[in-house]
């Protein structure tokens, strides 16, 4: 026997969201929207935990919504009708987010990468530890079981990995760097997870750090505790415009001692110190005092781009990589975003660190840096750089460019975010953060720029 419809509006959180969701509509189609409710639900053609809700609000609304559930979970997914953007709410394929003894942690290192990268993975299972899971999903013209055999060649252990690929072919415009992440996220049968680009070399201690009982009871206590791991940088160690492995692999720095080594002798920095935006929010200052396994709240964010490495709970309520983004660009701090927006606190973790390999540029960050040639950075008379704007550059269509485009969808996410997604954040921003919409490289006449 079905339940009343209004006692499944008043039992439910994710009802609460569509009512808030409709409010913003106007009322013409607001009553288009709860009048498709009723049908879908009194009509009896889903399960009383299931609920179909179509608003066909025609071109004139901002969005038309399609909600679907799977297992016992709402996956929620709205689309812009301007821009036929598909995002998500949660992972609804992922545990359920139940209470969790401290003892029962334990982490699987997931990354993500093409077949020019795979070399990288001998140092991953070297500095995560050979006998500890890794989750990897591989674009590749090659079978799952060649790729895997081909990691097992490079030292990693058969029995910690789990592989899957997507095949490469010419038809593939842009790397799926958030498709990539979500299916390596989809195999892992740990609580936790750390998340690293294939880049981005642990330190040899990172993953017994992650498991000392403070840091381990700390998650059980929070399940939306997101701990930032620092991530540095070492520069290229040769003069040419080359990938010189055999100078920049023993440079990479293994421990805190080899670090701190590197930072006095200027080989390596924290990464990307030109943007504030990117790892600004992470307190370096702070980090070089912490002891082993202390964690520091981050008080404030400085920036909506900031986009850390962070290890977290793996379970139904965590916000997926939004596959909308592919390629260079904003593919990692819209993730950031909505765990912020939801209430995840984010606290830096001491004793260990991120560092990156300095390799040549992608060819999706090649296209990222195409754009008008008066967007180009020029000197001053006074021997400074300087770059416009992108106000001040004169472009009738933005989204000719890479860049353009990612940031019009960045901004379709931004306005959803803001319409759908209650705001539970922890996290405010900092008084002196930046101006991110300076940067954005869009006809800004579309965007929610208030609550």
């Amino acid at each position: 026997m079905r339940r009343p419809y209004k006692a499944k509006q008043n039992d439910t959180a994710e009802w609460n969201n569509r009512k808030r969701f409709l409010k913003t509509i106007g009322p013409k189609h607001r009553k288009k929207g709860y009048a498709a409710c009723d049908k879908a639900y009194q009509g009896g053609n889903v399960p009383v935990n299931c609920l179909l809700l179509s608003v066909c609000c025609g071109l004139a609304s901002l969005f038309a919504i399609a909600i679907t559930c799977m297992k016992d979970n709402f996956c929620i997914q709205a689309k812009h009708i301007r821009g036929g953007t598909n995002f998500k709410t949660n992972t609804p394929n992922a545990p359920l987010c139940s209470p969790i003894k401290s003892e029962e942690i334990r982490f699987t290192l997931v990354t993500q990468l093409s077949t020019d990268r795979l070399w990288m993975m001998e140092y991953h299972c070297k500095r995560w530890g050979n006998q500890s899971p890794i989750s990897v999903a591989v674009l590749t013209n090659k079978t799952t079981e060649e790729t895997s055999e081909a990691i097992v060649d490079l030292g990693c252990s058969r029995e910690q990995l789990d592989v899957k690929t997507i095949h490469s072919n010419d038809k593939l415009t842009d790397y799926p760097v958030n498709v990539l992440r979500g299916i390596a996220l989809s195999s892992v049968k740990t609580s936790h997870v750390m998340y690293v680009d294939i880049d981005f070399w642990e330190s040899i201690d990172l993953h017994g750090i992650l498991l000392l009982p403070a840091v381990r009871k700390a998650l059980s206590d929070n399940s939306k505790l997101a701990l930032v791991v620092p991530a540095f940088q070492l520069h290229r160690q040769c003069e040419e415009y080359r990938d010189c492995r055999e100078i920049n692999i023993p440079m990479m720095p293994q421990d805190r001692e080899d670090l701190i080594q590197t930072l006095a002798e200027r080989k390596t920095t924290i990464f990307d110190p030109t943007n504030r935006g990117g790892h600004g929010s992470t307190r370096y200052e702070v980090w070089g005092n912490q002891e082993a396994g202390d964690l520091f709240e981050i008080p404030c964010f400085r920036s909506n781009r900031y986009e850390p490495y962070i290890a977290f709970r793996y379970c139904r309520d965590l916000p997926p990589f939004q596959t909308e983004f592919s390629g260079y660009g904003k593919n990692k701090m819209t993730f950031i975003m909505h765990l912020r927006r939801t209430g995840y606190s984010f606290a830096q973790l001491g004793g260990t660190f991120l560092v990156h390999y300095p390799h040549l540029n992608s060819p999706s960050r090649m296209e990222w840096n195409r754009g008008p040639e008066e967007a180009n950075p020029i000197q001053r008379k006074d021997g400074k750089m300087y770059k416009k704007s992108p106000k001040e550059v004169s472009v009738k269509d933005w989204k000719f460019y890479k860049r353009g485009r990612v940031d019009a969808s960045f901004v379709n996410f931004r306005n959803w975010l803001r319409l759908y997604v209650k705001d539970e954040a922890l996290v405010p921003m900092c008084d002196d953060s930046q101006d991110d919409d300076a940067r954005l490289w869009i006809d800004r006449s579309q965007d929610i720029r208030h609550e």
